[in-house]
């Protein structure tokens, strides 16, 4: 099990500058929150005055580098302020916990998802987020402020609170965080543990003037509030990206590049394995995202992405999940960019790289979407 992070050796005084190297406007790209650990106070103020676009994926973001990547198109050909956060496992429950943790009002806040269909379907989709991945995205910093939320009463963070719980028998080892929000988490715990929840809080509180620090950024001059961004000509970017993308597809006719149909497939074929809908942790997991963005007055842009037709051979299977998906994020009004292709005859090669994973022209119909969305 990943422990969440504890600074030590800091002081109450302590310049708060020297616990992040990230500057104003938020930008580049974060695989979790190792690096960062105080990363949801810096979101809470981007949040607030939507000074950056903030991308929530997983293995999507990880993947070999590329100007239409948005946290390049935006940062360095825009000039336009994106910080994208996430690698393989960063599901819906994580980045629910990672806007709890940061907290406040979403109404100016830019908010982009990415979607993909892995996550709800076979064990990820019936497992949710895993406990070590949602400690890397939740280090002691960020659950100081939940505790603090739950101290004052505020039911929005129960999923996070709740998911601990359930999560209870693995924590033995975890920080003093984690443990009390376990042992506090229930009339029941509250009993179970009388006699050692006086001591964890003791040490929960001896550890919070570092915990709740609110790192003071400086200002980057890589971006002007006042500078003026030209229309990309998308279509010429969408041909060049399948022009490249089919000139890297040498060995097979199912439209991935040659290294890792070599490397991974070969011909040979995946499944997504659909689930029921009561049966799928992740899609409940969606729909209390949905939620939370409703009651925090967000306006967000989703992205369901694809997987290969000609690879995942039961996708007219798994169709209905996606449909329902696309009918949640449609009831609450929330906008979002369908690359999904139940079958061949809706793939349009190019928008993936690989089985899964976007390629050059599917970033730059993300691309494009996030610029339309959030002008």
């Amino acid at each position: 099990m990943v422990s969440p992070l504890i600074v030590t050796g800091t002081s109450k005084t302590e310049s708060a500058e020297q616990t992040t190297r990230l500057s104003r406007p938020l930008s580049g790209y974060l695989d979790n929150y190792r690096t960062e650990p105080y990363l949801s106070s810096l979101l809470a103020g981007t949040f607030a005055d939507g000074s950056s676009i903030v991308l929530f994926g997983s293995s999507e973001l990880a993947t070999e580098d590329h100007p239409a990547k948005p946290v390049n198109f935006f940062n360095k050909r825009l000039k336009q302020p994106l910080l994208a956060i996430g690698h393989d496992g960063n599901q819906c429950l994580s980045i629910h916990s990672q806007l709890i943790t940061a907290g406040g009002d979403l109404s100016k806040a830019k908010l982009a998802i990415l979607l993909s269909p892995s996550w709800f379907g076979g064990t990820p989709g019936k497992r949710g987020t895993e406990l070590s991945c949602f400690l890397e995205y939740n280090p002691s910093p960020s659950l100081y402020r939940l505790a603090d939320r739950v101290a004052n009463g505020d039911s929005l963070v129960r999923p996070a609170q709740q998911y601990l719980l359930q999560h209870a028998n693995d924590l033995s080892t975890a920080e003093p965080i984690v443990k009390y929000l376990v042992q506090s988490g229930s009339t029941l715990n509250t009993a179970k543990y009388s006699f050692a929840l006086p001591m964890t809080r003791n040490l929960m509180v001896r550890a919070q003037p570092t915990m709740m620090l609110k790192p003071q950024l400086q200002m980057s001059s890589d971006f002007s509030s006042t500078a003026t961004v030209d229309v990309p000509e998308w279509q010429s970017l969408y041909a060049d990206a399948v022009y490249a993308h089919l000139s890297a597809c040498t060995n097979n006719d199912v439209f991935i590049n040659d290294d890792f149909y070599s490397t991974y497939i070969n011909g040979d074929t995946r499944l997504l394995r659909p689930l029921a809908i009561e049966e799928n942790r992740e899609f409940q997991d969606l729909l209390a995202l949905l939620d939370y963005l409703v009651v925090m007055n967000a306006d967000p842009l989703f992205i369901v992405q694809p997987v290969n037709p000609y690879v995942y051979t039961d996708q007219d299977a798994f169709d209905p999940t996606i449909q329902r998906i696309k009918e949640e994020l449609r009831s609450r009004d929330f906008a979002y960019l369908d690359l999904w292709a139940k079958d061949t005859a809706h793939f349009e090669p190019g928008v993936l790289t690989d089985a899964a994973h976007l390629g050059a022209y599917g970033w730059y119909r993300v691309d494009s979407m996030i610029m339309a969305h959030f002008q």
